[in-house]
């Protein structure tokens, strides 16, 4: 789960045999590739990858990231999605923000579709000043070979 940083990159390779899901990320920025492989289970049952994306107070690219990501997958309504809560704690306040993933295969098989959604958890006691609401984050991917 994560936002592209501007002019990167990215590639996956998907294999699947149920109900393990095995995603390959290739991240290009400024000419340096990551690579990363992220194992879901559709089943439910949970799992933890390399983490993606996380949250910080630090406005600069210089935080540091989060080290694993926990996260759910499993099928609903002919699409795949992840759920996982992210969290930072600023002094004793913690800052949760759940992230939904939903990816989404053309009828013909040649296009997926994945669509980020974060959600920040408000407190019910305690007030909390944020910026605006992210926007979905939106990526389409064609099928270059089997």
């Amino acid at each position: 789960m994560s936002r592209l940083p501007s002019g990167a990159e990215e590639t996956i390779e998907i294999t699947h045999a149920a109900p393990e899901l095995k995603i390959r990320r290739y991240l290009t920025v400024n000419g340096k590739m990551t690579e990363k492989e992220l194992t879901y289970f559709t089943d439910g049952r949970g799992e933890t990858n390399p983490a993606t994306i996380w949250i910080s107070t630090n406005r600069d690219s210089t935080s540091s990231p989060a080290k694993e990501t926990q996260s759910k997958t499993k099928w609903e309504t002919g699409r795949i999605v992840t759920r996982a809560t992210l969290r930072v704690m600023i002094g004793i306040h913690a800052i949760e923000e759940d992230v939904v993933d939903e990816w989404v295969l053309s009828p013909d098989g040649k296009t997926l579709t994945r669509t980020t959604r974060f959600y920040l958890q408000r407190s019910a006691t305690e007030p909390v000043m944020i910026t605006a609401q992210n926007a979905d984050d939106k990526r389409v991917y064609t099928l270059v070979s089997r």
